[in-house]
This record gives structure tokens, C-alpha cells and sequence, in this order.
């Protein structure tokens, strides 16, 4: 990530605006791409949790 904004301030310095966009765009869609992942996985896990009670109280039903 600390190359993607060298990369981007080299750009800038150089006075550089297609290659300073380029840059960013490719800095903004790595950081959107993790965003999204994460949000995925936190909601993956949260509804792994969610039917795994459903199934430990179907358990208990069932045993009763």
C-alpha cells in the first residue's frame, strides 16, 4: 500500500495528471476490492453463526 501512494505522489510531483490518475484509480479499486471482501466474509461468518444456533436449538427440539 506505501507504493501505491509513492506512486501516486511521484506522479503528482512529477506533475504528472494521467499517470497520477492512473495511479489512484489503481489504489481506489484495491482498497474497494478488500472493502467488499471483508464485508463479505463478515457476512459469511455472521450467518454461519446465525444457522449454526438454529441447528444447535432444532437439536434440542428434536432430543426432547
Amino acid at each position: 500500500m506505501v507504493d501505491e501512494h509513492q506512486q501516486i505522489v511521484d506522479a503528482l510531483r512529477t506533475r504528472d495528471p494521467a499517470k497520477a490518475r492512473k495511479a489512484m484509480r489503481a489504489h481506489l479499486e484495491r482498497v474497494i476490492t478488500g472493502l467488499l471482501k471483508a464485508t463479505e466474509t463478515e457476512e459469511i461468518e455472521r450467518t454461519m453463526s446465525e444457522l449454526e444456533a438454529k441447528r444447535t436449538s432444532l437439536k434440542r427440539r428434536i432430543a426432547v
